[in-house]
């Protein structure tokens, strides 16, 4: 944000309001329903106040933007079946370090498993002719009977040892749990799962 004087910013929160207050333009409207629509109606009834509020007004709004942003985030995927896992995975809304510290093949490779993009029967038992339960959808790569999520991908199944082997720290392997899976794929650190 521009370094703006005090008197600039009065100026321009007076004729935002004032336009806001005379329905002068379309944009008004809208501008008056983003405040209403985030608890700042009172903005639009005190024009006066703009000495002690103008200055604080930005970040104010702003954090209020994003916290209702947040909220609203979190419980779409708190309803959402499809992203059980992802819940465990993603716990604040911030970039993902992984994202830069992976190489471009295996980096793809761990956003598909977090979101569920996957190939796993987890997700494709849901949909088709033939859906089923979730405690149905059993890997079909080895007899374990495990359901194949992507717990029994990274840890259980025989199939995919090799790239266990290759990409996850022996101690992880070994010493494996379900909440050591989640630990390993929500990881930032280089050395977990490189």
């Amino acid at each position: 944000m521009l370094p703006l004087k005090h008197r600039t910013l009065c100026q321009l929160f007076d004729s935002f309001v004032g336009a806001i207050l005379n329905y002068s333009s379309e944009i008004c409207g809208v501008s008056r329903k983003l405040l209403n629509d985030y608890g700042f109606s009172e903005v639009l009834f005190n024009v006066n106040t703009c000495n002690s509020f103008v200055k604080k007004f930005p970040s104010i709004f702003k954090s209020r933007v994003i916290d209702c942003f947040r909220q609203e985030w979190f419980g779409s995927i708190d309803r959402n079946r499809v992203l059980d896992e992802y819940k465990m995975f993603k716990v604040n809304f911030i970039y993902e370090e992984y994202l830069d510290l992976v190489p471009h093949n295996l980096r793809c490779f761990i956003t598909r498993l977090r979101t569920s993009a996957h190939s796993l029967h987890i997700h494709t038992g849901r949909f088709g002719v033939h859906i089923l339960p979730r405690h149905e959808r059993l890997c079909l790569n080895c007899n374990l009977q495990d359901i194949e999520d992507v717990y029994n991908f990274v840890y259980i199944c025989p199939k995919y040892r090799t790239i266990r082997l290759k990409y996850i720290n022996h101690n992880y392997y070994v010493r494996h749990s379900v909440y050591n899976c989640y630990d390993v794929l929500s990881s930032n650190e280089k050395h977990i799962s490189v």
